[in-house]
């Protein structure tokens, strides 16, 4: 699988050590260019990003439709191809043209260039969940996905609605659905970028390794001893260990970001930032502490404050070796080495809905969403999903 995990931070640098940088100092930075990818909103937790495509279920006046739509690497639209059930998720193999697609307890495969379905598997005893997550393993054999539906648990002052999570690893060859349900940690993140049918839950302040194939091999890591603390969890970029953050990084007493062995459950390290990026690459970590404006580096190795960036981190670029941070709807690029500022652009900020950012196809690209579709009633927002790429 080709796909580049996303850290879920933004970062606006300084070039001094705790120095807020000032827009002209250090170098000439570049101003990055916009390319539409497409008027209508896609939410881009089901985009999924390859060298030479995007793949993402279509949306139309807010709502899901039955078609999928393949994006060339500049954002321009390839086709949009049809499944006669509504697209939930998708997932592109990683060794040929293959497309799983996740429906409503279904997941079906599509050939993405002749728009033919190829082979489906349907979970009739589930129909109501919903396909929240999917992906092909590295060898394109299988597919692992994650269903999940609403029901109602009654609760003081009325009705409530709780998450219940089961996922699956389908053997396309074999034929063969391996099932594990996730018990109460309903927050799956992810599935490891090394290890087949390998995934992680996130309940409060746990963390969850699961295995669809062999339960014996799970473990939970209680990331933080203070339950009230919620922390959110991911795989390092090869799978071998597990990184978990605070939540709420401006809360007192939030805990520090933690590797962990993914083998083991083992702690590793903890590091003096509460959430925030790793990069093995320039051997920094670049995060958000309690108290501190901005966002903080260190060096991985002296664990000494290096510098303090403007702005939230939002994601690593360049091979870990650039940081991409956003302060209202400036978005900076910094080089992690240097502590330069060495490009930005502006999108708009829509007043409704969550900007979201992704990885573009080249390492020097990022795909934003600025909104949620305006309602038909409502004031005409700026929304869109927009690809943004170095000059």
């Amino acid at each position: 699988m080709m796909k580049k995990f996303l850290p879920l931070a933004l970062i606006v640098g300084s070039l001094f050590i705790g120095v807020r940088a000032q827009d002209g100092a250090g170098p000439t930075t570049k101003t990055w260019r916009p390319v539409a990818l497409k008027d209508a909103f896609i939410g881009l937790s089901e985009v999924d990003v390859h060298d030479d495509v995007i793949l993402a279920p279509e949306m139309r006046d807010g709502q899901r439709t039955d078609r999928f739509l393949v994006f060339n690497a500049d954002g321009s639209l390839r086709k949009a191809i049809p499944t006669g059930a509504e697209v939930q998720a998708v997932e592109k193999n990683p060794l040929n043209d293959l497309v799983a697609v996740g429906h409503a307890g279904a997941i079906s495969v599509f050939d993405m260039n002749t728009g033919k379905k190829v082979n489906e598997l349907k979970n009739t005893s589930l129909p109501s969940l919903e396909m929240s997550l999917c992906c092909w393993n590295p060898e394109g054999t299988e597919i692992d996905y994650l269903l999940s539906t609403f029901v109602p648990v009654a609760a003081e002052g009325g009705e409530q609605a709780e998450s219940e999570s089961t996922v699956f690893t389908w053997n396309l060859a074999q034929k063969k659905v391996y099932r594990d349900m996730a018990e109460e940690f309903d927050g799956l993140r992810d599935w490891s970028p090394s290890s087949v049918s390998t995934y992680l839950v996130v309940d409060k302040n746990k963390v969850k390794v699961g295995h669809t194939k062999d339960r014996s091999k799970d473990f939970v890591i209680t990331a933080s001893p203070n339950s009230t603390h919620e922390v959110n969890a991911m795989w390092s970029a090869d799978g071998t260990q597990i990184h978990t953050f605070a939540v709420e990084p401006d809360k007192e007493g939030a805990p520090n970001i933690t590797i962990w062995d993914a083998a083991t459950g083992n702690q590793v390290r903890e590091l003096p930032v509460a959430s925030g990026f790793i990069s093995e690459v320039t051997r920094k970590v670049a995060g958000k502490n309690p108290g501190e404006e901005g966002t903080v580096v260190f060096d991985l190795t002296s664990g000494e404050k290096v510098g303090t960036l403007i702005g939230e981190s939002r994601m690593l670029l360049e091979d870990e070796s650039a940081l991409l941070t956003q302060e209202g709807n400036r978005f900076m690029v910094w080089d992690l080495n240097t502590s330069n500022l060495v490009g930005s652009f502006e999108a708009p900020v829509a007043e409704v809905g969550t900007q979201a950012v992704e990885h573009g196809p080249a390492e020097s690209s990022v795909i934003v969403t600025t909104g949620a579709p305006a309602q038909p009633d409502a004031e005409p927002q700026e929304a869109g999903v927009v690809l943004w790429s170095a000059p």
